[in-house]
């Protein structure tokens, strides 16, 4: 275990370092003017899928679904937190209190957000983030970038996630190895999740950056539209934070199943 973490910070730095991978002037376009390190990056993340998530998501994947939802359910409902304070500084009060209603009824009804009582009540989830909330307030444009290990962002994703791992109670989980396993066992299911879909994404384009790239940016305005005007979605087509996955729109072409929560 010991040699992989070497390895692994290796090869990042050599992609980091290389920035050098051949770009097709044909699909360039103007949010994504770092193409050529994100293309690099965008197969550093698919190697590290395969090599090293892929496997895990394998045995995580033979645990009763039941097992699963009620982990996915219980990760969803911390991260209300986050969704509520951005909520707040989207000045969107009407969500705030519907945020605020699913963290209660999940919690002490759902037996600790275990299962999704809020939904069956009506009061039906959307994820937020601090890129989100900087889209509201005007940082609509902002360039496509690919996350080491986390993949599809923007650029002011990338700030965002500053803010929003200080909005996220796992954070303040003591001891620390407490804090470790969760975010482990949230990775894990963010991947049994996301990974079969990014995979059926990519198994149907001649080139797969470009269909997640599009894929992703075309989400993400759809996301920005709903924020701007204070409807965002359910969110049920959205992936989550730590995902390499691309989040779609209902009406983008791309049929899939639902997918894990999402962040832009």
């Amino acid at each position: 275990m010991k040699k992989l973490v070497p390895l692994t910070l290796t090869v990042l730095a050599s992609t980091l370092l290389s920035g050098c991978v051949t770009v097709n002037p044909a699909t360039k376009i103007p949010q994504d003017p770092y193409e050529s390190y994100n293309r690099g990056m965008f197969q550093f993340n698919q190697d590290f899928n395969n090599t090293f998530l892929q496997p895990i998501t394998n045995v995580y994947d033979q645990a009763p679904s039941s097992a699963r939802s009620g982990v996915r359910n219980f990760f969803n409902n911390i991260y209300t937190v986050g969704d509520i304070g951005n909520d707040l500084m989207q000045a969107n009060f009407s969500y705030a209190g519907r945020d605020t209603a699913r963290l209660f009824i999940n919690t002490f009804i759902g037996f600790f957000g275990m299962h999704d009582v809020a939904s069956q009540m009506g009061i039906q989830p959307h994820q937020q983030s601090f890129g989100m909330t900087l889209a509201k307030w005007g940082m609509v444009n902002s360039s496509y970038f690919i996350i080491p290990f986390f993949g599809p962002s923007t650029v002011t994703g990338l700030f965002g996630m500053v803010p929003d791992y200080f909005m996220n109670p796992v954070t303040y989980v003591k001891p620390n190895g407490l804090a470790y396993g969760m975010r482990g066992l949230s990775t894990v299911q963010i991947a049994s999740d996301s990974l079969p879909k990014q995979r059926f994404i990519m198994s149907m384009a001649l080139d797969p950056y470009v269909a997640i790239r599009n894929a992703y940016l075309q989400n993400r305005e759809f996301v920005v539209q709903q924020i701007q005007s204070d409807g965002l979605s359910s969110g049920q087509d959205q992936v989550a934070p730590g995902s390499s996955l691309p989040m779609v729109p209902p009406e983008a072409p791309v049929k899939q199943k639902n997918a894990a929560p999402g962040r832009v």
